[in-house]
């Protein structure tokens, strides 16, 4: 899976009801799945996810599926 050119802002939904809209049109952020550590503090959080930092883009589901 490959992804650029995210829109210079993104909207995210979680499942848990949480709503967020990232600003990325700072030339420091990425827009690929090269996410800024903000946007995946956000989705761990929200997704029960965690993001293994070391080996990217690889993400565990933390409900074990």
């Amino acid at each position: 899976l490959v992804v650029v050119d995210l829109p210079r802002r993104l909207t995210l939904a979680a499942p848990d009801g949480a709503r967020r809209t990232f600003d990325l049109s700072a030339p420091e952020e990425s827009r690929d799945l090269d996410l800024t550590p903000r946007l995946i503090d956000w989705v761990e959080r929200h997704f029960d996810l965690r993001k293994l930092r070391s080996d990217y883009p690889h993400w565990t589901d933390q409900r074990g599926g």
